[in-house]
């Protein structure tokens, strides 16, 4: 037997800490990464909405970028900037009145520093981008908009520090030297007073004096004053505290090995002077010193932050308000081990700070990270752990009839506005770090209907470090569960292809003589699979023996596509793995039916839906059935049917796509949804077929037993994208509340040498519910990680991935998983998703973003019969609006002899024809796309009229 893929991760002792942001406060934090390209975050600054706005730029220079978050750090926008040929290096952003400002400098192929400045509104739209020339300006270190919506800015130009005003369009309106010192050098800092002037404060070195200053302008930056210090530090970073002073930031060029700060007040009066020995900031920095420069500071209630970058990590240090030193958090922290840098750093108004740079891991492409610390220098200064095993006999204790659970169950704790996750690893061992407060703890199986002697704990924490532990016991009966997984990775008309299967014991007890049933598409023939499979038709049964607790086996099987296939058209092959009884409780209140639906193309010319009720008990009261063709809702009515019993329904084949669906009876075990779908009916017999509706809706396929997989046939496609499942209704991609959402994420090596190793980055939409997720079928072995605020990682080490030059069937590969949405999410809610796909130490491939709308009752209903004869019932027409022909089903009890006439929006008559029987097909020949009207007369009985829309 194989093991399924993700159980890699089952197999060593890893800890997926699922850890969600909260809303900002003074015990708390959080830290993310962002799934973008190989960029980094630059600056940050907190916004008057309490959340925050980051800067980037990419790894290579080539493009700018703003993340909008909220408190919690969950993006709300996104926005990039860039240019052909064009590196920019910005330096900071300010918040407008209205809008957001970046600037610094940038680089073109031809060399040489140029200035550029460029708005963006509120929502990260570009408003206007201004270059400068490298003789005009080479350089913006720092701006501030006055209440005019002018702009001071200053920066480096022809060998001196300028001084320049803009207008709220970015044209300049003057511009002067800095000449306050001859020889001033590197940074700048400039903000308003209250006066409506500019106060300013910069350093200079000249010769190996160092000195910092500050100085008053008047409105049209005439000097009105300047007060200069000496100073020990080589300055990296200037920031003003209204009301307190200026604290410059850097290397202490009297001890290198040390960082340093210096404080003058508003006056420029020396305050302090505090330098950092490394020791105070731990073993790392002692043993290999503190040599990068790269500091950024800010301002906190009367003290300070600083971040730096050393030789082999970063820090953040708080310093308070006599400079005296508080605390340091050394970067990377316990929660992500592999490398984080934090460069730019801002106070928050809750007394802690974030902190911007980017995360590396194992592998080498950057993820832009943000950093979230309260007034201590805390995440999350507290803790909640335990294990989790299956409670064999039932008592409720762990003793030695019992087993820690190696399945990835996941632990929530809950405040009244905030979740946080964490899951287990192979020894059932879960920990979760939390801020203070009051919790509800649960934990979630993978299994359906697991029972927890206790379950929904109520905690408090209240620390820091207040470490608490919570163990769950599942009583859950020992039985077989089997989850089963199938998936094609294309499927082209006159070539082989194959579809990845894997099946999976995930209860307690063994699956004696477990066996897959698998129904190919009509349009498919098999040719082989692994293990040999037994046929009867399109039936294959592919046996694998007794499956053990936990034991996991992949399947293949090949097929060919019929060389007639139309293209477009959707195949549906089906997996079943048995056995496939519920093993949960029952409901007491369910009748006992269970209704199965079929569906099938007779002779082209007509659709027959069957539906049976295959339960041990009649249906007690009536389900809603609808018949669906393409987009439109063409039947719904109730249906009820005894133990045993069937219903047959008859449709003229349009070439549309047809579709049947209804509900189980409340109470019925499992996730059951009949459903039963026929495209292409009437092929040959119709001048056309309708294709790409199949998907658009979801298929009863919610059970862990049973898999449909559905895919349009190709003649290309893009290599590396997120395909979601279903798509949704038409161009909104709309879906019914709490439907469920498969997602496959494709990848091909199309580079010029073997990949070793491949990452998926997920990061799951705030929508989604992370403990519902269910990793499924891969074309290789791969690693599940679950962390951070969703962030879903697939790892396929060692997968040895050749080029598409070399071997391109092989250079591709797939990972599928299924997840919910969050509970009863709002109507309008849209679900979004995007994956980085990592190639070795290649930057990541941004793959295409799915989109979802949580909507009702979206289906079209057709409602367009106006006139009824007395007594008898309405007639159906279908499809309509409609491309090609309509179908007139009169009722059954109609008479035999009618006549059907179409005419225009004036009353022509523009067809007549007589007709028998109880149905008439119009063709639509050269009709032009619009609106008409019919008429349909029944000898002796009265008229149907209503309206017909040909597009």
């Amino acid at each position: 037997m194989q093991n399924r893929n993700f159980s890699f991760a089952w197999r060593f002792p890893l800890l997926f800490l699922l850890i969600f942001p909260f809303v900002a406060q003074a015990q708390g934090g959080w830290e993310h990464t962002y799934n973008f390209s190989d960029d980094t975050f630059l600056d940050v600054i907190q916004t008057p909405d309490g959340g925050y706005l980051a800067l980037g730029e990419l790894y290579d220079s080539t493009e700018v970028f703003l993340l909008k978050t909220d408190a919690d750090g969950n993006q709300q926008w996104f926005t990039k900037y860039e240019e052909p040929n064009n590196n920019f290096h910005p330096q900071a952003v300010v918040e407008l009145q209205s809008g957001y400002l970046v600037f610094g400098y940038s680089t073109s192929p031809t060399g040489g520093w140029e200035a550029f400045m460029m708005k963006f509104d509120d929502t990260g739209a570009i408003v206007w981008v201004k270059h400068f020339e490298q003789s005009q300006l080479s350089n913006l270190y720092d701006a501030v908009e006055m209440s005019d919506g002018t702009i001071w800015a200053v920066g480096f130009g022809v060998q001196q520090n300028q001084l320049v005003h803009f207008d709220a369009n970015g044209e300049v309106l003057f511009q002067g030297d800095v000449n306050s010192l001859n020889q001033v050098y590197g940074v700048v800092d400039i903000s308003k007073t209250d006066v409506g002037g500019l106060l300013m404060a910069g350093f200079s070195y000249n010769f190996g004096d160092s000195h910092i200053f500050v100085e008053i302008r008047d409105a049209n930056g005439d000097l009105l004053w300047t007060q200069t210090q000496p100073t020990d530090i080589f300055v990296n970073s200037i920031v003003r505290s209204p009301g307190v002073g200026f604290f410059f930031f850097g290397r202490n060029t009297a001890a290198q090995t040390q960082m340093a700060v210096q404080k003058l007040g508003e006056t420029g009066n020396a305050e302090w002077f505090t330098s950092i020995p490394a020791a105070l900031l731990g073993d790392v920095f002692s043993v290999n010193g503190i040599y990068n420069n790269e500091v950024s500071g800010s301002k906190t209630d009367g003290g300070c932050f600083f971040t730096f970058v050393g030789s082999i990590a970063s820090a953040i240090v708080k310093l308070g308000a006599a400079g005296e030193y508080q605390w340091s958090k050394l970067i990377p922290n316990s929660l992500v081990e592999e490398a984080n840098w934090v460069f730019g750093i801002e106070g928050t108004s809750d007394g802690g700070c974030i902190a911007a740079g980017y995360y590396q891991g194992d592998i080498s492409p950057r993820q832009p990270y943000l950093i979230k610390l309260d007034s201590e220098g805390n995440v999350y200064p507290n803790a909640i752990s335990g294990q989790i095993f299956f409670d064999e006999n039932k008592d409720c204790q762990f003793n030695g009839q019992d087993n820690y659970v190696a399945r990835p169950y996941i632990v929530r704790a809950a405040n009244a506005t905030n979740s946080f996750f964490g899951s287990t690893d192979t020894n059932g061992h879960y920990e979760i770090e939390l801020p203070d407060g009051d919790y509800v703890v649960s934990a979630h199986s993978p299994i359906p209907y697991s029972v927890f002697c206790e379950n929904y704990l109520p905690i408090s924490v209240l620390g820091p470090n207040d470490h608490q532990t919570v163990d769950f016991a599942d009583s859950i009966d020992a039985c077989p569960l089997l989850d089963v997984n199938i998936q094609s990775l294309n499927l082209r008309p006159c070539f082989d292809s194959k579809y990845y299967g894997s099946v999976c014991n995930d209860g307690y007890a063994t699956a004696f003589g477990a066996y897959v049933e698998v129904l190919l598409d009509q349009w498919l023939t098999y040719t082989s699979s692994v293990p040999a499979a037994s046929q009867n038709g399109q039936l294959l049964t592919l046996n694998f023996g007794d499956l053990q607790p936990g034991e996991c086996a992949d399947f293949e099987i090949w097929v060919s596509l019929d060389c007639n296939t139309p293209l477009g058209l959707t195949h549906c092959t089906e997996a079943h793995a048995y056995p496939d009884e519920w093993c949960g409780p029952i409901d007491p209140n369910w009748d006992g039916s269970s209704v199965a639906v079929n569906a099938e193309c007779l002779n082209n010319e007509t659709i027959r839906f069957r539906l049976e009720n295959k339960g041990t008990g009649d249906m007690q009261q009536a389900s809603q059935l609808i018949v669906i063709e393409d987009h439109m809702v063409m039947l719904a009515e109730p249906y009820q049917l005894p133990a045993g019993n069937e219903q047959v329904l008859d449709f003229p084949a349009t070439g549309g796509t047809f579709r049947l669906q209804s509900m189980q009876r409340p109470g019925h075990p499992g996730a059951s949804r009949p459903v039963a779908v026929v495209e292409a009916c009437g092929l040959g017999n119709v001048p056309n077929i309708s294709t790409g509706f199949v998907s658009m809706y979801p298929m009863d396929d919610a059970d862990t037993w049973i898999d449909v997989d559905c895919r349009e046939n190709t003649l290309s496609y893009d290599p590396n994208q997120k395909e979601a499942f279903p798509i949704g209704y038409m161009e909104g991609h709309r879906i019914g509340r709490n439907t469920d959402i498969e997602y496959t994420l494709r990848f091909q090596n199309t580079g010029t040498d073997t990949a070793f190793q491949v990452v998926l980055l997920d990061t799951l939409s705030p929508f989604l519910d992370p403990t519902t997720m269910r990793p499924g079928v891969a074309s290789h072995p791969y690693v599940f990680e679950l962390s951070g605020n969703g962030l879903a990682k697939f790892s396929f080490p060692e997968i040895m991935l050749p080029d598409s030059n070399v071997n391109e069937p092989l250079s591709h590969g797939f990972v599928k998983f299924r997840i919910s949405q969050q509970p009863e999410l709002a109507w309008g809610t849209l679900i979004h998703n995007s994956v980085a796909i990592y190639f070795d130490n290649n930057a990541p491939v941004i793959t295409n973003t799915t989109s979802h709308l949580v909507d009702t009752n979206f289906i079209e209903i057709f409602t367009d019969v106006t006139d009824c004869p007395n007594g008898l019932e309405q007639m159906h027409v279908y499809p309509n609006p409609s491309a090609g022909d309509v179908v007139f089903v009169l009722p059954s009890k109609s008479p035999e002899v009618a006549s059907f006439t179409l005419l225009d929006q004036f009353g022509r008559a523009l067809l007549a024809q007589s007709f028998t029987g109880n149905q008439y097909r119009f063709t639509r020949g050269e009709l032009p796309a619009g609106v008409y009207y019919y008429e349909v007369k029944i000898d002796g009985v009265g008229r149907y009229t209503g309206k017909l829309v040909m597009r």
